[in-house]
């Protein structure tokens, strides 16, 4: 089924907007859909909108979600497995200010808050036990970086090389500083654990 609307060439000429096609899968801007809604256009948006015009905005208030779900009965039966969605901050209850909350779920169980994104940028990563952040890097040697850095640039740099991760180098305005070697040496200045081989050892 097809659904147009007026054209680029007058008021009387249709031209397709939307297609249902005959697997159920809606494409908007195209009539060859890929997946169950496919939408297609330059710099397409989706856009998910709270109607409430005002109010007083306290934290936490839902303001928008990505829902992703199970129908499989068994266990607790069909529920929310992971989400994405937006919530007040509650830092100004005449406009509310936006809050990025990641969720998902353990097995058998509802989805739960694991890392939030707030108003001013900063990220919190919420876990139970031993709460870990992995940074991967493609089969190879290459390095993992963490970057820290100020808004002008520059920054510092924690980074673990090799295919096997087993030094861990920290560079200053890029020239390393500091690093601890596979052997757990700690060295500062240079990259030689041997102290007789170099100027930095005594």
């Amino acid at each position: 089924e097809t659904f147009g609307g007026a054209g680029t060439t007058g008021p009387n000429t249709l031209a397709e907007r939307m297609r249902i096609d005959e697997f159920g899968l809606l494409g908007i801007g195209t009539p060859t859909p890929a997946t169950l809604v496919d939408l297609a256009g330059e710099n397409p948006v989706l856009t998910l909108r709270d109607s409430r015009g005002s109010g007083s905005w306290t934290a936490g208030t839902e303001l928008g979600k990505i829902d992703f779900r199970t129908s499989d009965g068994t266990g607790i039966g069909a529920h929310s497995i992971a989400s994405i969605g937006v919530v007040a901050g509650g830092s100004n209850t005449a406009s509310p200010d936006g809050e990025l909350v990641f969720a998902t779920g353990s097995y058998n169980a509802v989805s739960q808050e694991r890392m939030r994104i707030d108003s001013s940028g900063n990220t919190t990563i919420t876990a139970a036990g031993n709460p870990t952040l992995t940074v991967k890097g493609s089969a190879g040697a290459y390095s993992s970086f963490l970057v820290l850095q100020a808004a002008g640039g520059g920054g510092s740099f924690i980074n673990a090389t090799g295919a096997t991760s087993n030094t861990l180098k920290f560079e200053i305005a890029g020239s390393e500083a500091m690093r601890i070697d596979a052997s757990r040496n700690l060295l500062v200045g240079t990259t030689d654990a041997n102290p007789y081989n170099n100027s930095a050892g005594s």
